[in-house]
């Protein structure tokens, strides 16, 4: 940890010394985040002349959009995700509920 917090993050060592352990994990955290951003550009730029390289090289049937030619993890990653759940789950969370605010236990120990 303490590699890391010198080196990626340029802390000092009285800083890293200092610093609680919740802060650190934010910090480390933050920047995964960027370092993922940052191989997400570069993996991108470098799939665009991919593609322009070989879309130039072959014959018109055979070109290939950017992610046909080089398709990339983060091209799947969905934009949100949605939870469904059946009726009579619906309706069983509904009557633990009921129960629930008004004081009785169903709960058989």
């Amino acid at each position: 940890m303490r590699r890391f917090a010198l080196g990626c993050l340029g802390y000092t060592p009285d800083r890293f010394g200092r610093m609680l352990v919740g802060d650190f994990i934010d910090a480390m955290i933050g920047y995964n985040d960027a370092e993922y951003e940052r191989v997400k550009a570069l993996a991108s730029i470098v799939r665009t002349a991919t593609c322009k390289l070989w879309n130039i090289q072959v014959g018109r049937e055979d070109k290939l959009k950017e992610n046909e030619l080089w398709p990339l993890p983060w091209d799947k990653e969905e934009k949100g995700m949605r939870i469904t759940i059946d009726e009579e789950e619906l309706r069983k969370i509904e009557e633990i509920h009921e129960s629930i605010l008004n004081g009785h236990n169903n709960n058989k120990s």
